[in-house]
């Protein structure tokens, strides 16, 4: 659950995380005051990995891995085709797969094996080409590390769960003509976790803008327990 509050007194950003309250210095600038809530689905999917968590290959540097989902990491998207997102502390010497399934269907949608140029977050937006994510079904999106290429079950891996759900026509009309930062607040107060960090992800962010998103994009990793929150950087 995330409570958050953001509004401009004496050029300071205030959040209230989890019983706490934190105040970030920031430029002068006029924001309207937002009440904004993280509210996940009463199902909690937590987050696996194998082979002791994902710090890599036996016999390979180690590597961590972390997807950027909340801890209950049932969470949503509005998108048919959503940007999804996780922390990798080092290039790998093993490649690296995505792979999404729809909740009891034994065939995969996609698998992709994805090229990592550098350590940091990474970014995969489903393809266009691919069926989209359906309103209501549930998937299941998994990042391994594929330790040995004949034998699949050794390979390390960190797995989430993601739903569709149907734009409401009050979040639709907060959205339009909003900033990046001002629509991952909008989607923060619906619950829509993925287009939250999509929006504040975003390479076009600039200025004040950027700033803010920053500040916000630190607050969800430590909200969500993400193990790594230290090290990754919006930047």
């Amino acid at each position: 659950m995330l409570s958050l509050t953001s509004k401009n007194v004496l050029n300071t950003l205030s959040f209230f995380i989890g019983g706490m309250f934190i105040a970030i210095s920031q430029p002068a600038i006029s924001l309207p005051d937002v009440q904004a809530q993280y509210s996940p689905t009463e199902r909690t999917r937590p987050q696996r990995t194998q082979g002791g968590g994902s710090r890599g290959c036996v016999d390979t540097e180690p590597v961590s891995l972390q997807l950027l989902v909340p801890e209950e990491n049932n969470s949503r998207t509005v998108s048919s085709h959503p940007t999804l997102s996780w922390y990798i502390s080092a290039v790998p010497s093993t490649p690296l797969e995505f792979a999404l399934v729809e909740e009891g269907v034994a065939k995969p949608i996609l698998v992709k094996r994805l090229p990592v140029k550098n350590a940091g977050l990474m970014h995969f937006k489903l393809p266009q080409d691919i069926s989209g994510l359906e309103i209501g079904k549930e998937y299941r999106w998994t990042v391994s590390l594929i330790c040995n290429l004949e034998r699949p079950s050794q390979s390390t891996y960190a797995r989430a769960w993601i739903q569709r759900s149907a734009v409401s026509s009050s979040l639709d009309k907060t959205l339009a003509n909003k900033s990046a930062y001002d629509k991952a607040l909008a989607y923060i107060k619906a619950g829509i976790w993925y287009d939250a960090i999509a929006s504040i992800t975003e390479p076009q962010l600039s200025g004040s803008d950027l700033t803010l998103a920053s500040n916000l994009f630190k607050d969800l990793m430590q909200q969500a327990r993400i193990k790594e929150s230290g090290a990754i950087k919006l930047l």
